[in-house]
């Protein structure tokens, strides 16, 4: 059933994409909204990344021994 020249077909195909007015498309504010809470999750799962990479490094860095990190590891997660 068509309302105004728009058939119902038109408006759901058109709605994943944006509204589209007189032959061109916009893009809707919850597609912008969706790309900056992507992004700002994607940069602090990297901060996060980066802080336990240092994290292991100075682990590392503050022992003598590769057994000793293993068995500090171990003393740490199981409460022992």
């Amino acid at each position: 059933m068509a309302q105004g020249g728009v058939t119902m077909k038109h408006v759901t195909t058109t709605m994943n994409r944006g509204i589209e007015l007189d032959g061109t498309q916009t893009e809707t504010k919850g597609l912008e909204t969706s790309k900056l809470v992507i992004g700002v999750i994607a940069l602090m799962a990297g901060l996060i990344g980066i802080w336990g990479i240092t994290c292991l490094i100075g682990g590392v860095l503050s022992t003598d021994s590769l057994l000793e990190i293993g068995r500090s590891w171990l003393t740490a997660v199981t409460g022992h």
